[in-house]
């Protein structure tokens, strides 16, 4: 998979579909930031990374998960936390911010699939 690009930017196949206002492509755009402040680890690094953190993830399921293909569950994201804290060059996460954010996300998602 490729690196984001010098300004953050992701190439179109891997951006999230939907529009910004879109809970799971803003929810999918945060996780893709943090990758970019951990220092953009490459998927195959982040596997690892993910495994160190208690849970290995395969690349294709981080993969998804950044482009906002599929719906992380709390567990990918505390551990995504987690792996990208191991670089060092991401500043530590809230985790309680971080659940409240993925609650609302779970909510917003199960809204619209319901109306």
């Amino acid at each position: 998979m490729s690196a984001p690009a010098a300004d953050g930017s992701y190439p179109v196949f891997m951006r999230a579909s939907g529009n910004g206002q879109d809970p799971l492509f803003q929810f999918a755009r945060r996780l893709r930031d943090l990758h970019v402040q951990a220092g953009a680890p490459s998927r195959r690094n982040l596997e690892k990374l993910t495994d160190r953190a208690g849970h290995r993830y395969p690349r294709a399921t981080i993969s998804d998960k950044l482009a906002g293909i599929s719906l992380p569950d709390w567990d990918f994201v505390k551990t995504f936390l987690a792996a990208c804290a191991l670089t060092g060059h991401a500043p530590e996460q809230d985790l309680q911010r971080w659940q409240a954010e993925h609650r609302a996300l779970l909510r917003a998602v199960g809204a619209r699939r319901a109306g």
